[in-house]
């Protein structure tokens, strides 16, 4: 009995490891959600905006390691976008330090 429950275990995690779910590994986007406003701190014009998402490799004068330009709806200042649906951002990008900081520019 011991010897098919190790069998059945096995084969178990031989389909788990088989399954398109394992192998399509971590989407390589980042959900991002926040609020834009200008100098004043009123929420910008509802509409479409051009944002450029920028990945750094230091928080001041950091080199850039990856970018995206994306139109991003905005309402009532409101905004949520996924980061990299476009472009993927490349899975090694943040095994090459401790830190990434995130840079978004609108419009």
């Amino acid at each position: 009995m011991k010897r098919m429950t190790v069998m059945l275990a096995l084969t178990t995690l031989a389909a788990l490891a088989a399954s398109p779910l394992v192998a399509a590994g971590v989407p390589q986007v980042i959900n991002l959600q926040g609020r834009f406003t200008d100098g004043a701190g009123n929420n910008v014009a509802d509409g479409v905006h051009t944002v450029v998402f920028r990945i750094y490799d230091g928080p001041i004068a950091g080199s850039t390691l990856w970018s995206e330009t994306l139109p991003v709806q905005v309402t009532n200042g409101l905004f949520t976008v996924l980061v990299g649906d476009s472009s993927a951002i490349p899975g090694n990008l943040f095994s090459g330090g401790p830190n990434r900081y995130l840079g978004v520019t609108v419009n």
